[in-house]
């Protein structure tokens, strides 16, 4: 995809309709599974719908971060890089022999829930994630890593200078 660091290669088109549904026996449209990889390490960015800046707050951002760990601890994966902007998020992680779908499921439902009953809202919070899978040495990681760190500097939420004191990134953890 084209905001895709060369470092990864793309499971699945998003911004080709023709390459992310494919039609069921009735005629009706559906979504591609995604490929299921034990063991690999995703690169990872979730968006909020439009008009919505889910993680705007210290407390969302904060009660991500939470989920993020119980889920890591309950599907056995690693994370190796974060970063949360106030309309999306971006992670690292190297997955288990559970599905980066049952993660990311997980993580967004609970996010999603928690967000509609603070606000008194109902429907729908996040799109569909994105997910690549990044080549598994250790310069192709170390890019990914990079890649989701310089995201606020990138977005202008801190400068380069200011990376180490930018709590919403793993960088200065």
């Amino acid at each position: 995809t084209q905001n895709c660091p060369d470092i990864c290669y793309s499971l699945f088109t998003l911004n080709n309709p023709q390459d992310t549904h494919v039609y069921s026996k009735g005629g009706h449209m559906a979504t591609k599974p995604r490929m299921i990889v034990p063991n690999a390490f995703y690169q990872i960015r979730s968006v909020c719908i439009p008009e919505l800046k889910v993680f705007s707050s210290e407390k969302m951002k904060t009660y991500l971060l939470k989920q993020i760990s119980i889920a890591k601890g309950k599907y056995s994966f690693k994370c190796l890089s974060w970063s949360i902007m106030d309309n999306h998020y971006h992670l690292v992680v190297q997955s288990s022999e559970e599905t980066i779908s049952k993660f990311m499921q997980r993580v967004n439902s609970l996010v999603a829930k928690y967000f509609n009953r603070i606000n008194k809202r109902k429907g729908t919070v996040f799109g569909r994630f994105s997910s690549v899978i990044v080549q598994s040495d250790k310069e192709h990681i170390e890019k990914a890593i990079r890649y989701i760190h310089f995201n606020p500097v990138r977005r202008k939420d801190c400068t380069v200078e200011g990376m180490d004191q930018y709590r919403w990134s793993g960088h200065h953890a």
